[in-house]
Formats: C-alpha cells, structure tokens, sequence
C-alpha cells in the first residue's frame, strides 16, 4: 500500500467548498445573483463555460457570484436540473477532489463499518443465496469500501471501482495495486452499459446517486434488471430531512451542496428491483437512506 500523495490544501471535507454552495437567505441570494449577472455580462465566454460545466472544482469568490446568476437563468429557462448535473460533475470529475477523499480520515471506519454496516449485513445474507460472481461500487471515492469488500467477500470472483476522477482512479492504483480490484475513471452509467454482468452487486455508500439526473437512474437500473438479472443494488444515499419516501415522487435539490433528494425505492421499484431492506440512519440534520434491492429477471417493461 502507498500513501505517498501530497498533503491536501484542506484537511476536513468541511473546508472544501461545493460548487453549488448559494445563500439559503432570500436577500443575499438576490443581491449576489445581481452582482453575478452583471459579471456574466462583463465576461460572457467565461460565463458560458461556467454554465455548461467547465472550469476548475473549486471556484473563486467571482465565480461562485456568477453561478448563483446562472443558476436563476437555468430556473428561468426550465433547465435548473441538468444545470445542477452539469455543476456536481465538473466538482466530482475533478483532479481535486482526490484531495477531498484524502481529508476524509476515519470515515470508513466510523460509517462503512459502523453506524451504517446493517447494509453490508443484509448484503452478505442475499449473497449466500448464491447466483453472484462480482461487485461494482458506483462513486468509489478513496477506494476504501469495494478494497475492503474485495477481502471481504470471497465468494465473488470480480470487483470494480468506478469514480468519474481519473486522479482518484491513479491513486487508487497505486495506493491498493489491481490484483483484485479494476479500477475505472469514468462515467458508471456509460461503462455499465457495455460492461455491465449477470450476477453483480452494485453498490453506493453516502452519497453517490444523490448527483445523477432521476431518468438517469431508472434507465441505468432498468438495463442491469432486464439484462443481466440477477443484480444486486446495495445503496445509501442522503435524502432532505422532510422528504417523504411513501409520498412523494418527484426529485428536488436541496442541501447545502444542492444535490438530488430522489426517491430510491421508487426508482429501483421502477426499475424492476425488489426492495428487500429500507432504513434509515438519521444524526442531526444528516438522513441517510438504506436500501438492498434485487432483480430476478421480471422488470417491467
């Protein structure tokens, strides 16, 4: 194992600004979206880039004006959700946001391993059934979870590593090596579409699928259950805390990130998945949804 990666600038994940990071507060939010427009009229080209998601991860003071700007013109074109993917891939694609993973000391143990670990439980009770042969982690960040589960489970033969940051993928690589784990840079919606298998765990853990389109979701979900049943979802992603999961359908931004807050089990249900484990693990304003669910080969058409 090799840890020798630079220091990152920040040392908690709290200190890293996220790109969608607007005022709550109705006045501020208006003042700096006058400011950022008149930006965006200053420097138009920057402006376009900025809209279609170019750009560094981390943006200055002037930036963050204009995208605020730019996030009430995507409002008023009707276009404020791709707008909001368009934002949290640039961020996450990053080579950065390596350094975000590396700040995040302790939190494998801490949730993977411990207040979130009745996943994992649920996980390995389904995979005793038999009839699994690999595990995919959609959004592996560090790293950490699919290489700990590649020791863990040794009844699958194949386990793989997506994350949109090719300096993520690099220093997964070199950190763990790749006997027993692929790692991939990319986007794990189009390399499950050529790559994808009969048989397979796919998996998320805090907060991966929250910055996916919803249509995005059931059609990635819909094509593992109809072609390469039987599948596996293990997921926990963060939900707004009033969101209604027995009510509402619909996905909204919210958060200090303004990432989605989707309705999973509709989703997978949608899909063709069978849930067979929903909880939730709530700490403060943080609530996290915990969902296994299966395909067998009937998804709905």
């Amino acid at each position: 194992m090799n840890d020798d990666f630079p220091t990152p600038t920040a040392t908690h994940p709290h200190d890293f600004r996220f790109p969608l990071t607007i005022s709550h507060n109705p006045i501020k939010r208006a003042l700096k979206g006058m400011a950022g427009a008149a930006l965006c009229l200053v420097r138009p080209a920057h402006a376009r880039a900025l809209d279609a998601g170019e750009g560094p991860a981390f943006l200055s003071y002037v930036d963050q004006l204009m995208i605020t700007a730019l996030w009430r013109r995507a409002e008023g074109r009707g276009d404020l959700e791709r707008f909001i993917h368009r934002q949290q891939r640039r961020f996450w694609s990053s080579r950065e946001i390596a350094d975000f993973h590396e700040a995040q000391t302790g939190y494998f143990e801490s949730n993977f391993l411990g207040a979130n670990k009745v996943t994992l439980d649920v996980l390995e009770e389904e995979l005793a059934r038999g009839g699994f042969t690999g595990l995919c982690e959609i959004g592996c960040g560090h790293g950490r979870v699919v290489q700990f589960l590649s020791q863990r489970l040794a009844g699958l033969q194949r386990f793989v590593g997506i994350d949109l940051s090719e300096e993520q993928t690099r220093r997964n690589r070199v950190r763990y090596g790749s006997d027993r784990v692929e790692w991939v840079a990319g986007d794990a919606q189009q390399w499950l579409a050529t790559h994808a298998q009969r048989g397979w765990v796919y998996l998320t853990h805090n907060g991966v699928l929250e910055y996916f389109l919803r249509d995005d979701l059931v059609s990635m979900f819909k094509a593992i259950a109809q072609q390469h049943a039987p599948a596996i979802a293990s997921i926990s992603e963060p939900i707004a805390v009033d969101y209604d999961v027995d009510r509402e359908t619909a996905s909204r931004p919210y958060g200090d990130e303004r990432s989605f807050s989707h309705n999973y089990v509709r989703i997978l249900e949608e899909a063709g998945f069978r849930v067979i484990h929903r909880s939730e693990f709530k700490s403060g304003a943080h609530r996290l949804l915990r969902i296994v669910a299966r395909a067998d080969g009937h998804a709905q058409s």
